[in-house]
Protein backbone atom coordinates (compact mmCIF):
# COMPACT_ATOMS: atom_id res chain seq x y z
CA UNK A 1 0.00 0.00 0.00
CA UNK A 2 1.44 3.28 -0.99
CA UNK A 3 0.70 7.08 -0.76
CA UNK A 4 -1.55 6.90 -3.57
CA UNK A 5 -4.11 4.17 -2.17
CA UNK A 6 -4.55 5.90 1.19
CA UNK A 7 -4.83 9.41 -0.20
CA UNK A 8 -7.29 7.66 -2.95
CA UNK A 9 -8.83 5.75 -0.38
CA UNK A 10 -9.94 9.53 1.79
CA UNK A 11 -10.81 10.77 -1.45
CA UNK A 12 -13.46 8.23 -2.29
CA UNK A 13 -14.89 8.24 1.13
CA UNK A 14 -14.97 12.33 1.52
CA UNK A 15 -16.96 11.91 -1.88
CA UNK A 16 -19.51 9.72 -0.58
CA UNK A 17 -19.33 11.17 2.99
CA UNK A 18 -20.24 14.68 0.90
CA UNK A 19 -22.96 12.98 -1.18
CA UNK A 20 -24.97 11.31 2.08
CA UNK A 21 -24.75 14.89 3.84
CA UNK A 22 -25.71 16.85 0.53
CA UNK A 23 -28.76 14.37 0.12
CA UNK A 24 -29.60 14.43 3.67
CA UNK A 25 -29.47 18.17 4.54
CA UNK A 26 -31.57 20.63 2.90
CA UNK A 27 -29.24 23.48 3.82
CA UNK A 28 -25.68 21.44 3.08
CA UNK A 29 -22.76 23.05 3.33
CA UNK A 30 -24.60 26.03 4.64
CA UNK A 31 -21.63 28.62 5.62
CA UNK A 32 -18.62 25.78 4.98
CA UNK A 33 -18.79 26.06 1.27
CA UNK A 34 -15.23 26.92 1.06
CA UNK A 35 -13.94 25.22 3.36
CA UNK A 36 -15.82 21.90 2.00
CA UNK A 37 -14.37 23.02 -1.51
CA UNK A 38 -10.66 23.74 0.03
CA UNK A 39 -10.85 19.74 1.47
CA UNK A 40 -12.07 18.45 -1.88
CA UNK A 41 -9.96 20.32 -4.01
CA UNK A 42 -6.46 19.45 -1.53
CA UNK A 43 -7.61 15.52 -1.68
CA UNK A 44 -7.82 15.63 -5.41
CA UNK A 45 -4.67 17.56 -5.93
CA UNK A 46 -2.68 15.16 -3.49
CA UNK A 47 -4.52 11.81 -5.31
CA UNK A 48 -3.22 12.62 -8.58
CA UNK A 49 0.26 14.10 -6.79
CA UNK A 50 0.67 10.78 -5.19
CA UNK A 51 -0.43 8.85 -8.69
CA UNK A 52 2.10 10.84 -10.95
CA UNK A 53 5.19 9.90 -7.71
CA UNK A 54 3.97 6.44 -7.20
CA UNK A 55 4.52 5.78 -10.65
CA UNK A 56 7.50 7.98 -11.22
CA UNK A 57 9.05 5.40 -8.48
CA UNK A 58 7.42 2.12 -9.90
CA UNK A 59 9.22 3.32 -13.17
CA UNK A 60 12.77 3.93 -11.78
CA UNK A 61 12.69 0.66 -10.15
CA UNK A 62 11.70 -1.29 -12.82
CA UNK A 63 13.78 0.47 -15.47
CA UNK A 64 12.22 1.99 -18.51
CA UNK A 65 8.12 2.45 -19.15
CA UNK A 66 6.64 -0.70 -20.96
CA UNK A 67 3.07 0.11 -22.52
CA UNK A 68 2.98 -3.62 -22.44
CA UNK A 69 4.09 -4.44 -18.68
CA UNK A 70 0.57 -5.54 -17.67
CA UNK A 71 -0.06 -8.05 -20.42
CA UNK A 72 0.66 -11.94 -20.15
CA UNK A 73 3.18 -13.33 -22.28
CA UNK A 74 0.96 -14.77 -25.20
CA UNK A 75 -0.83 -10.92 -25.31
CA UNK A 76 2.41 -8.86 -25.61
CA UNK A 77 3.83 -10.82 -28.23
CA UNK A 78 0.70 -10.92 -30.20
CA UNK A 79 0.87 -6.92 -29.24
CA UNK A 80 4.39 -6.39 -30.64
CA UNK A 81 3.66 -8.46 -34.23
Amino acid sequence: MNAFHVIGALAAIWAVAVAVVGIRKEDFPGGAEKIVGAISVLLVIGTISAAVITSANEEEEHGEFRPDAGMGAEEATTESD
